[in-house]
């Protein structure tokens, strides 16, 4: 089994557990796991299963974002959103394919080749948790500032990033 380390910065150990840069267990899951965690969330929250998928990946963003090598060498600035592209797109998550700075506090972030896109869910363009990976990692990325991230287009990943003290 081959991991690209330099894409998800993870190592095999022995016995195939899998290692992040900073020494935390990852475990690599199948894209229908993760459609299978949504369709439950859907079926218990209904409508409320996107915020929820929000949430979770603000949360797990926030985590993912410490092993950005950007992130651990102390840089906080708009540049490090290349390291959160390679490492989405290390992951299978999605393909940032444009980011655009408005000014110090908005930003347009798409994706491309989504896990939401790739399971349909939601017509392949609910990109709830993808949203959430991107507002987190950018939080951890700008020092724990709020960052918000909101679906800017019904047909693609298009988000509206808004980045708060």
């Amino acid at each position: 089994m081959a991991l690209e380390k330099s894409a998800i910065g993870a190592r095999l150990e022995k016995g195939y557990i899998i290692r992040s840069e900073s020494g935390e267990r990852m475990f690599l899951m199948p894209a229908q796991f993760y459609k299978a965690i949504y369709e439950s969330l859907e079926r218990v929250a209904g409508p409320a299963a996107k915020s929820l998928m929000y949430y979770i990946g603000v949360n797990a963003g926030r985590s993912m974002a410490r092993d950005v090598a950007r992130v651990r060498s102390g840089e906080s600035s708009f540049e490090s959103l290349e390291a959160i592209g390679k490492l989405l797109e290390g992951m299978g998550i999605g393909r940032v394919v444009r980011v655009e700075k408005k000014d110090d506090k908005h930003l347009i972030i798409e994706l491309d080749n989504t896990l939401s896109e790739a399971l349909g869910i939601n017509g392949g363009y609910g990109c709830h948790l993808e949203r959430g990976l991107v507002a987190g990692m950018l939080s951890e990325v700008l020092g724990g500032k709020r960052v918000v991230a909101k679906q800017a287009a019904n047909d693609k990943c298009l988000f509206e990033v808004v980045i708060g003290e």
